[in-house]
Formats: structure tokens, sequence, C-alpha cells
């Protein structure tokens, strides 16, 4: 028989075996990525013209191994030729992990053929070049493995893996974690300033309040509702189709509430933890300069005078004021229930904080009957 010659492409020291699959030109930072567009080659010589082979794949991800098979019929009496072959598969594996490769010959003429190669590892960083659009089709004929370490979609949707965010929606962006955390992780305070979306991740591009995509960088603030007045955000900025959405975080999912109209966001919402999230139609930065007219949070020199440490911290939380009494400190969760509420007359107050565990907001009530609120992260005391 003339024997087949696999040209096996890049060394990259993942694992222990020196080999691998997938060609040069689709490693990213070292990893290999297997997207739209990632092929592997066989180059198959000295095959005759009478020969014909067929060749599947199957994918495990419960033992993150993936079998080539290569059924390969040899007939002898033809002429020689060289053919090279190069499979192009149509679908994308959707988790994470590394991946152990076996090509497994099969030659049905010839028992003494049969050999099952180890070509080596392949590490699957993330999807190549997804957006939340993009199509996807899993190697699992509707079935997902039971792994379970969630994954938020660019829907605002958690799932528990990213194979469960394809099959039940086809959402095929996603980051680790559900999207409480994330939300939480990348959130700020909201401030009357202008903010910038240089460096912003982009995960979320679909809001139910609307029916574009929007593909820019995320500026994600808090927002704590306390007033019985409406929410009236006016906004600039420089770009014509950026919008700015109110959302709540309810199950870890994101449940888009009201989205701005003509750069002005309003709500006759009730009491509560929001959050403002600014995105834009189109993937380029932004600036945005936005302001509330009902919730009276001290502007950018006011916020300075605020002193909160330590923070992250485990059980003594203080928090001062340079120069004007603090009358209330609230204490909020994350899904805005009051887990703590002090009333003072000083400029600095101290809150024992042991037995929780957590990100919080401090709304810090003042004489003046202005206010602020400032996020906190603690841990839990041992």
């Amino acid at each position: 028989m003339k024997k087949f010659t696999f040209l096996l492409f890049v060394l990259l020291n993942l694992t222990s075996y020196s080999q691998d699959i997938i060609s040069s030109q689709f490693i990213v930072n070292g990893i290999i990525s297997l997207g739209d567009k990632a092929k592997i080659h066989f180059n198959i010589n000295q095959v005759t013209l009478c020969d014909n082979y067929s060749i599947d794949w199957v994918v495990n991800y419960i033992s993150k191994s993936i079998d080539v098979n290569v059924n390969y019929n040899y007939f002898s009496s033809c002429s020689e030729s060289i053919s090279i072959f190069t499979e192009i598969p149509e679908k994308q594996i959707l988790l994470t992990g590394t991946y152990f490769v076996k090509l497994n010959l099969n030659v049905p003429n010839n028992l003494f053929w049969n050999k099952t190669y180890l070509l080596g590892s392949i590490t699957v960083n993330s999807p190549f070049n997804l957006s939340c659009n993009s199509l996807f089709a899993p190697y699992l004929d509707g079935i997902c493995p039971e792994l379970k370490y969630e994954v938020c979609a660019c829907n605002g949707k958690s799932y528990i893996n990213e194979c469960e965010s394809y099959l039940i929606d086809k959402k095929s962006n996603y980051v680790s974690g559900n999207c409480t955390s994330y939300i939480q992780g990348n959130s700020q305070t909201f401030l009357c300033k202008e903010y910038n979306s240089w460096n912003q991740k982009g995960l979320f591009e679909e809001y139910s309040c609307e029916n574009d995509f929007y593909q820019g960088g995320e500026l994600i603030f808090s927002y704590l509702h306390n007033s019985t007045e409406s929410i009236y955000i006016p906004f600039s900025s420089s770009a014509n189709d950026v919008k700015l959405f109110l959302v709540q975080i309810i199950n870890n999912d994101v449940n888009c509430i009201a989205s701005s109209n003509d750069n002005v966001l309003e709500c006759d919402c009730s009491e509560g933890l929001y959050y403002l999230i600014a995105d834009r139609i189109n993937p380029y930065a932004y600036s945005i300069t936005l302001c509330d007219t009902t919730s009276n949070l001290v502007d950018l020199i006011q916020e300075k005078e605020i002193l909160v440490y330590p923070n992250p911290t485990t059980e003594i939380l203080s928090i001062s004021s340079s120069s004007r009494p603090i009358s209330k400190i609230v204490l909020y969760n994350s899904i805005g229930k009051v887990e703590m509420q002090k009333k003072v007359q000083n400029t600095e107050v101290i809150l024992d904080v042991k037995g929780l565990n957590g990100i919080y907001y401090a709304r810090i009530e003042f004489d003046d009957f202005s206010m602020t609120t400032k996020k906190i992260i603690i841990n839990k005391y041992r």
C-alpha cells in the first residue's frame, strides 16, 4: 500500500505532544483557535486514482477528545497519482478547553494497515472572530453536556455553558461567569461627568428594548433609584447612534427596562437598584456626558471629598466626608435589598460589616439633602 503522509503543523508546547493539526496562520497569542475559517490539513501522497476515502469527525465534550476517522479503500491495480486533501470543518467546537486529537485509519482491504495516530492537542481558548449573530453549528446534534460553569451571552442571559447558549437562543458571543457577576464587575459609580468608551469591553449586542444590534464597548453604571419621582437622565454624545439603556438583574439575566429617546432616558420606575448601560450601534469608540436630575448625586469635585476605606473590607467599613456632615448611611446588596442603615450626625461613620459577603452599595446622605453612592466589596469574615 502506498502510505499516507500527514503533514502536521506547529510546535506550541501546550502539552507534551509536539505536533498539532492546525495551520500556523490560525494561532492567536500562542493559543490555537477553532473558528469559522479554521482548517485541518491532510496531505495524502501516492494515492491511486481508483482509491477512495471518507473522513468524519467525532467530538466528545465529556472526555475532551476529537477523533478523526479516515476510511480508506485501497485498490492496487490502478495507476498512481498524488492527491492533496483539505478538510474544512462546517462546524465549530463551542466549549473551551484542551482536546486530544486522534486519527483512526481504517483500511477494510488490509486490516494490517489499520492504525491509530495521536496527532496532538488543540486548545480552544474562545471562539474565533465571532459576534452575537454569527452562525454556530455544534457537533452535538442538539445535545449539550452538563458542564455547569456559566457564561453570560450577548443577549443579556446567563447559560450553564457556551453550548447551551447556542442551542437555546443561537447566541455565540459570551464571557465566563453569569451576567450578574459581569455587570457588577464592570460597573462604576454614576456621576455627572464625561465618560469615554476607549478600552471598554463589547459584550452586549442585544437589548430587549431595541431591535438593532449594538456593537460598541459598553459603559456600565450602578444606579440606585430611591426617589418617588420618575427617572430623567439627559445626555450628550460624540456619536448619534449612542443609546442609554436602563436594566435590572433578575435571576442572573439582564432585563432591559427602558431605552433613551432623543438623548433622554425616562422611566416611571419603582425604587431599587438599576444599571445604566451606554452602547452604540457601530463598533467604534465614543464619549458620553450624562447627568441625573432626580437623584441629587454630587458632582465630581464633591465626590473627591468622600473617602470609603478599606475597600475591599472584611469586618469594618469607614466612611468619611472632609467638609459636609453625613446624616444617614444605607447599605444595599446587589439586588437592592437594604442590609443595614444608620442615622448619624458626623463627618465619619464606622460600620460593622462582619457576616456580609459580596458586592454592596452604600448610599451616603448629607445634611444639605445631597447624596452619593459608593460601590463596596465585602469579603467573608473568617
